[in-house]
């Protein structure tokens, strides 16, 4: 598992990495329907495109962080330059963030404070610097001088209209599952609502660019809003995998706990392969903890 987790990461990077410096099209041959990718986001690496790539590093980090390997540390390094400089992707980036955020929030001491400084005074200020042609840096620039603005952004607001309408179907249909194809119609139904009522503006109903389809773009928010009530085991045995693995360590359960729950509310599909990946390696830890355990005994 070591050799194959760090030659997985080497791989993703490499080909990142190569894509930034030298050709966006390298190894595209591989991936299935890349999509076009333009000159303000970032490569793609193995992945469809770069926000998708940016999820993949993500999980390898948080594979990382429950490892005890061997120069791990530079691996989460690489996979947090690769997210910034290679995927370029804005969501990923607040991941990063609320990552860090949790971090300092379960682990509080001086370490913890002195990395949340350099992270949240540095990599803006780098980003400004050398990347501002990028959507990263017209956000962060957004966000620094115009907060307000940032509500009028099309792909955050349909983001969260999808994550509020989601959990607002699966309690107006009393918990219990609205199916799969309802989805495209409960929204159609709410959105003139939500306009009317001053939360979204007049011409999100009509812009081209707003997501449609059956596809809601909320992993949890899926789950809750086609399976209903149902969809509740899988937070809970998330919950009831961490506590297994960190019943000794409540800091590493609340941190592992609040991020990956809430960054499973984002457009991170249920189906995910490389989350049941993840929750599959969470239980081979847990096997493996017991084990161990028994041979000591």
């Amino acid at each position: 598992m070591n050799f194959f987790l760090k030659l997985s990461t080497f791989i993703w990077l490499l080909t990142g990495f190569i894509q930034t410096i030298y050709d966006k099209n390298f190894l595209n041959f591989l991936v299935r329907s890349p999509r076009a990718i333009s000159d303000t986001r970032g490569v793609t690496s193995l992945a469809p495109e770069p926000t998708f790539y940016g999820i993949i590093l993500l999980f390898l980090i948080l594979f990382f962080l429950q490892t005890n390997y061997r120069n791990k540390n530079y691996f989460i390094c690489g996979c947090v330059i690769g997210i910034i400089f290679f995927a370029k992707s804005s969501m990923i980036f607040v991941f990063l963030c609320i990552m860090i955020f949790f971090y300092l929030l379960t682990h509080l001491n001086i370490r913890s404070i002195l990395t949340a400084i350099a992270f949240f005074v540095i990599v803006p200020f780098v980003i400004l610097e050398y990347m501002n042609e990028t959507r990263l840096s017209f956000l962060i620039h957004e966000v620094l001088t115009q907060p307000n603005s940032i509500y009028m952004d099309l792909s955050i607001v349909d983001r969260l209209i999808h994550i509020f309408l989601s959990l607002k179907g699966f309690l107006d249909n009393n918990m219990l599952p609205n199916g799969f194809l309802n989805w495209e119609y409960y929204k159609s139904t709410q959105i003139p609502d939500l306009i009317r009522d001053g939360i979204l503006y007049p011409e999100y109903e009509t812009n081209d660019a707003r997501a449609r389809g059956g596809r809601i773009m909320s992993g949890f928010g899926a789950a809750f809003f086609e399976l209903g009530f149902i969809a509740v085991l899988i937070p809970i045995t998330l919950l009831r995998v961490y506590y297994l693995l960190y019943k000794k360590n409540l800091k590493k359960f609340f941190f592992f706990s609040l991020f990956v729950n809430l960054i499973m509310f984002s457009a991170i599909p249920i189906g995910f392969s490389i989350f049941a990946f993840y929750i599959g390696f969470l239980l081979y830890l847990i096997w493996k903890n017991s084990r161990d355990r028994r041979s000591y005994i």
